[in-house]
């Protein structure tokens, strides 16, 4: 099931732009909130009415949000996806969220009351110019609705086990699955990790006793931090699913940094400097990271490191080493890490930042790439 469709016209530029803020917004809120990482999946009222739009319709019918962006434009083929699509409710009245941009809402509900019986029931909100609260309005209320069909899952909740500990990195991945019911010698266990909609199977794992399961996270699902879902199945019968939070080093670090008011202070003190000096710490970590690069390590360099891919985008803040050093202004470091196999497309890797401003964190990287 798609988590939220964003249903918008491409004939309205304005609805273009809305949708690719809402996307990044919704990464945004989740990557900072650590919650389950909702799949976002933008859908043109065009791509409903072509030939081959029935996986489109399937994701905007199954979707726990369905946002609808409505420009005139879009106004004007509700009645022709009513006709065309011969689909009874499309839309459900506690899932939809609608943002009206430039259209009236007495006017939208007169003029598709008689394909949408139920539209006037709909949630709608008018986007007003100059008005800077619209947005934080706007996204509470799509929360809102994410969060009560969560806690309606949560109530009917079946998992038969617990998982411990609720939270894995890199050296402490082990986990152990407490089951309700005892496994028994012909009994076949299955155990598989949901990555944020990629099902990774667990291949070995130990039965400690017949209540016991212990196995580790798989090494990808820590190279950034990330929520993932355990799902356990005996004899092909599900059992439920238990999320754990996977952090990366990084975004341990980042948490370190983010509780101090200075930090490049606070970095300082660890390292047992009598004052806070950027370049001295700079020398430093430029000297630590030499001496820990394996040898021969420039053998790793590859003609593709060099025409890195564009438009690569990642939701954590640091995704890479250069990112952190960046940010801090570690100039040497940078340098250092440019010049590494892999450099060039770290230097290309958008953060979490550049998805919403393009003048934050990554302009030092840039300036020192260009």
């Amino acid at each position: 099931m798609e988590d939220i469709a964003i249903l918008w016209s491409s004939g309205s530029p304005e609805s273009a732009l809305w949708s690719e803020y809402l996307v990044a917004s919704f990464d945004k809120i989740m990557s900072q909130r650590a919650r389950h990482h909702y799949r976002v999946t933008p859908i043109t009222a065009e791509e409903l009415l072509t030939s081959e739009s029935q996986e489109k319709i399937d994701k905007l019918s199954k979707a726990q949000l369905q946002i609808v962006i409505l420009c005139p434009n879009l106004d004007t083929k509700l009645s022709d996806l009513k006709r065309e699509l011969n689909t009874e409710n499309l839309f459900k009245v506690e899932k939809v969220l609608v943002m009206l941009l430039g259209v009236e809402k007495n006017n939208v509900i007169s003029n598709n009351c008689e394909d949408y019986p139920s539209i006037d029931q709909w949630q709608m909100m008018s986007v007003r110019e100059k008005d800077t609260s619209f947005v934080d309005t706007f996204l509470t209320a799509a929360v809102g609705i994410l969060r009560t069909k969560d806690c309606k899952d949560t109530a009917a909740d079946r998992t038969s086990f617990s998982i411990v500990p609720k939270k894995v990195k890199i050296g402490q991945s082990r986990v152990i699955a407490l089951l309700n019911d005892p496994i028994r010698e012909e009994d076949s266990i299955k155990i598989m990790v949901d990555k944020k909609g990629e099902v990774i199977n667990i291949p070995t794992f130990k039965k400690r006793n017949p209540y016991t399961l212990q196995f580790d996270i798989p090494e990808s699902c820590l190279e950034v931090s990330m929520l993932v879902w355990v799902r356990v199945s005996k004899n092909g019968q599900s059992l439920g699913r238990r999320q754990i939070k996977c952090e990366s080093r990084l975004r341990e670090l980042d948490q370190l940094l983010r509780a101090s008011d200075h930090p490049l202070e606070f970095m300082c003190q660890t390292l047992g400097f009598k004052t806070t000096n950027k370049e001295q710490l700079d020398s430093w970590m430029l000297s630590a990271f030499q001496k820990n690069i394996p040898p021969h390590f420039n053998l790793l360099s590859s003609t593709e490191q060099f025409n890195p891919k564009a438009d690569v985008c990642s939701n954590e803040e640091y995704p890479t080493l250069l990112h952190w050093a960046a940010r801090f202004g570690l100039e040497r470091v940078c340098w250092q890490l440019l010049e590494c196999p892999g450099g060039a497309a770290a230097a290309a890797l958008r953060n979490a930042n550049i998805r919403i401003n393009k003048e934050q964190t990554f302009s030092l990287i840039r300036s020192i790439h260009m």
